[in-house]
This record gives structure tokens, C-alpha cells and sequence, in this order.
């Protein structure tokens, strides 16, 4: 592989990898809660809200277990997210690009699987989010003009050919 070639396929994954896996995110996470999110109807009544654990873990709950994600293919999901960010980040160190918002989006990739798991994980969730979707973002916004296949600017042809020599 030729320092171009390398250069090009870096610059691709600067480019474009941050975004796509953010709307892959969005989509993924957006199927899961639809599937695995319930809400407890509301009551004063003491004995369902101590039963049902309200002060702890809210009304708005994932079935299953509360506080942690149990669905093998998202744990896959946000773990290949996590690596997908240190990978933006090795590749902006290689190509001189800055790759800070690498490290953004792996940590909100990894944020759902972190404990306290003392608490409800939906909150985990929403701020993985935004972590997500402002890392992509950055990351989107400083590498736009990011150069990923030949430049149509580099010609071995002169503009003006009388000005050749």
C-alpha cells in the first residue's frame, strides 16, 4: 500500500466514520428503546412507589435488568463504537488531523456500560447521546474539507499552457 493510498483510507475514516456511526447509534438505540421501554403508571399510593423502587429508578424503565444493558448485540454495538473512536483518534495522530473528538465519541460509546449500576441506565443512555452526536458532530465539522480521493486541484497539466516551460 502506497503513502497515498494510506493517507486516503485514513482520511476516509476521519471523515465519514464518526457520522456514520452516530446515525447508526441513533437508529440502533432508537429500535432498542422502542422495543424495551416501558413506563410505570403513576401513583401516590406508598406501598406502590416503595414495591416498585420509583425513587430510585423513575417511572421510565428498560425490561430486564435496570441498571445495566443485557442485550449482547448493543453491548457489541457500543464496544464497537469505542473502538471506532480510538481509531479516529490514531488516524487524525497519523495524518496531522486533529482527532480530540475521537475520544468524545468513545467515551459516550462507552458511557452505557460503565457502572454505577446503582441507577437507571436510561440516563446513561441520553447522555451517551449527546456525547455521541457532539463528538460526530466535531469531528464532522473540522474534517469537511478533509481531502479523501485525488484532488481535482492536482493536475499534471498546467492551467494556462502558455506558461509552460
Amino acid at each position: 500500500m502506497t503513502e497515498s493510498q494510506r493517507y486516503q483510507r485514513l482520511a476516509r475514516l476521519l471523515k465519514h466514520g464518526a457520522w456514520l456511526y452516530a446515525v447508526s447509534y441513533l437508529m440502533v438505540m432508537g429500535l432498542f428503546l422502542k422495543f424495551h421501554l416501558y413506563t410505570l403508571p403513576y401513583s401516590t399510593k406508598a406501598s406502590y412507589l416503595e414495591k416498585h423502587k420509583v425513587a430510585k429508578y423513575g417511572l421510565t424503565r428498560l425490561h430486564g435488568n435496570l441498571a445495566s444493558i443485557n442485550a449482547w448485540w448493543l453491548v457489541l454495538f457500543l464496544a464497537a463504537g469505542f473502538i471506532l473512536g480510538l481509531l479516529i483518534f490514531y488516524a487524525g495522530r497519523q495524518i496531522h488531523q486533529p482527532g480530540f473528538p475521537g475520544i468524545i465519541l468513545a467515551v459516550g460509546a462507552l458511557m452505557p456500560l460503565l457502572p454505577p449500576y446503582s441507577e437507571n441506565v436510561l440516563a446513561r443512555i441520553m447522555i451517551a447521546t449527546g456525547f455521541i452526536l457532539f463528538g460526530a458532530g466535531l469531528q464532522w465539522f473540522i474534517n469537511k474539507t478533509l481531502i479523501t480521493g485525488p484532488s481535482p486541484y492536482k493536475s499534471s497539466k498546467p492551467f494556462f499552457p502558455e506558461h509552460q516551460m
